[in-house]
């Protein structure tokens, strides 16, 4: 008769001899690493599972469930490490037209935490952003699906029915009570500009509250940065160029700093591609030129993985720059 005892070493032996052959393949650090995108990835859906029940109860005429947002964005906000690998989960992860609204609200409440970090808000109001970020949006739901997928140009008449999401969005949230108030003139606001062009009321300056002038160029940089019916993404560095460029006056300075201090446009552990078609990862950045980030090549420029440990200084070497991010998916095999 086999005894229990012997069935458990002998299981013992088998996972001893499993995690001596697995540790052969992955050291500590990578396995540390794993570990960590796999539980960011999760907590991340499970975000916007939150998001997306609130998305149905919008649809279905019921009043939204704030509790379980302020939970996940409690966390958010306590752990700043965690916001960085939720910023780079937030840029590089790829959604689905149905989920298309749920990923845009979970990727703008973290971009506008972290721009309210840069603006030194404490951290009350920091979850205050953040449930602003998940919420400010859902008048989307309720703009018809043939609008929002249209893959042609908007008509003058779609572009008004798209706009009348902001005033949507502001009676949904007003049916939250009196101590939501703030909540539903973010939804009224986020489209709301500096100098007075934006709507639904074309307030300008100190008219528009704080928290909307902070998710409105979150919702901009998010927008830019993801795949859109009509197009498809720009690379993060681009849509910051075209919101301090072209979008100039739109946004507020101290709002504008904070974005380019915080959301930085190759966060480290992020793929990129160079212009002579290597394939890199992001090691490290710094403030001063966050454009020439440090890259460990794992590619080279014909695909064929790169044996030997290379690593490139951007800032120290003027020919080569980055032309494209990469997706961990979509690297070579």
């Amino acid at each position: 008769m086999v005894k229990m005892t012997d069935l458990i070493k002998g299981e013992t032996k088998k996972k001893e001899r499993s995690s001596y052959v697995f540790s052969k393949f992955i050291s500590d650090k990578e396995f540390k690493e794993k570990e960590q995108k796999r539980i960011t990835h999760n907590f991340y859906e499970l975000g916007c599972r939150y998001i997306q029940e609130n998305i149905d109860r919008v649809r279905e005429e019921r009043i939204i469930a704030v509790s379980p947002l302020a939970k996940i964005v409690t966390r958010m906000v306590e752990d700043k490490e965690f916001q960085d690998r939720l910023y780079y989960n937030a840029l590089y992860t790829k959604t689905t037209k149905e989920e298309l609204l749920a990923s845009h609200l979970m990727n703008t409440a973290i971009y506008a935490i972290k721009i309210g970090l840069g603006l030194r808000y404490s951290d009350k109001e920091l979850i205050r952003i953040g449930i602003a970020g998940m919420v400010y949006d859902l008048g989307m739901a309720k703009i018809p699906k043939e609008i929002l997928n249209k893959k042609e140009k908007l008509t003058e008449r779609e572009v008004k029915i798209v706009q009348q999401h902001t005033v949507i969005g502001y009676k949904l949230l007003q049916r939250l009570g009196t101590d939501y108030k703030w909540l539903a003139e973010v939804a009224l606001q986020h489209h709301e500009r500096e100098n007075g062009c934006g709507y639904p009321k074309g307030l300008k300056g100190d008219q528009i509250i704080p928290y909307a002038k902070i998710i409105g160029i979150a919702d901009v940089y998010e927008a830019m940065t993801h795949v859109r019916p009509q197009r498809e993404p720009f690379l993060p560095f681009v849509a910051i160029r075209e919101i301090v460029q072209s979008q100039k006056g739109l946004f507020d300075f101290k709002t504008v700093k904070a974005l380019l201090s915080q959301l930085s446009v190759f966060p480290v552990g992020s793929y990129v591609k160079l212009n002579n078609n290597s394939i890199g990862q992001v090691v490290e950045t710094t403030e001063r030129e966050p454009l020439r980030p440090k890259i460990k090549i794992l590619f080279d420029s014909q695909g064929s993985h790169v044996e030997k440990e290379e690593y490139i200084d951007l800032k120290d070497s003027h020919l080569l720059y980055v032309v494209d991010s990469v997706y961990e998916e979509d690297l070579p095999h």
